[in-house]
C-alpha cells in the first residue's frame, strides 16, 4: 500500500499540466527531453512531499490552467511559474532593475538552472504555459492572447526572450495594461489570429 501510495503521488505530480506526456511526446526534441530529465533529477525543481493518505486511494492530477486545463509545452513550468510569482514582493523591494532582481532571487532558488540549455524557443514555450497559468481570462483566441503578451514582453526585453525572469518582470510591470487591453478586446467583435 505504501509503495502504491508514493508511486501514485509521484505520477500525479509528474503529470501536472500533462507534464509527463510532454516528456513522452518530445523524444524527437532532444533538448526538451534532456531538460525534462535534468529537471526531474534536480532536487530544487522536482520536489515531492508524500502524504500518507489512508482515507482514500484517489489522487487528483492538478492542472494550473487559468480558466481551462492545458498541456504544458515546457517541462515543469508550473514549478517555475509558482516559485517566481511568489518572489514578486521581495523582487519589487530590491533596488535596481526588476528583471535583474528576479534573476538574482531565481539563481538562489534554482542554482542549476543556468547550466540548462534554455534558448528562445524553449522560453517561447514557457511563455505559452505562463499565459495559460497567469494570463487574464478573455474571449480572445489563445494564439491572439499569446501574441499580445509576446509583443509587450518583447518590447520590454528589447526584442528577445532571455529568461523566465524577463517574462515575469515584464508582466508585473505592465499588469494593468494587459488587463485593460484584454478588457477592451473582449468588447470588440471576434478577432482573427
Amino acid at each position: 500500500d505504501t509503495v502504491n501510495n508514493i508511486f501514485t503521488q509521484l505520477l500525479c505530480y509528474l503529470d501536472r499540466n500533462s507534464n509527463l506526456s510532454l516528456y513522452g511526446q518530445n523524444k524527437t526534441n532532444e533538448n526538451i527531453a534532456s531538460l525534462w530529465l535534468n529537471m526531474f533529477k534536480d532536487p530544487s525543481i522536482c520536489v515531492l512531499t508524500v502524504v500518507n493518505n489512508s482515507y482514500s486511494d484517489r489522487y487528483d492530477v492538478v492542472n494550473n490552467g487559468n480558466g481551462s486545463p492545458f498541456r504544458a509545452l515546457f517541462p515543469f513550468s508550473f514549478v517555475f511559474c509558482s516559485a517566481i510569482e511568489s518572489m514578486r514582493y521581495e523582487a519589487e523591494k530590491l533596488p535596481g532593475d526588476l528583471s535583474q532582481s528576479v534573476k538574482r532571487l531565481v539563481s538562489t532558488s534554482f542554482p542549476a538552472l543556468k547550466s540548462y540549455p534554455i534558448g528562445e524557443t524553449e522560453l517561447s514555450s514557457y511563455l505559452e504555459d505562463f499565459v495559460h497559468m497567469r494570463g487574464y481570462v478573455t474571449k480572445l483566441p489563445f494564439n491572439s492572447q499569446v501574441s499580445v503578451y509576446r509583443a509587450l514582453i518583447l518590447k520590454e526585453t528589447e526584442g528577445s526572450l532571455k529568461s523566465f525572469c524577463d517574462i515575469h518582470a515584464a508582466f508585473w510591470l505592465h499588469e494593468k495594461l494587459f488587463q485593460q487591453i484584454f478588457t477592451l478586446l473582449d468588447f470588440l467583435p471576434e478577432i482573427e489570429n
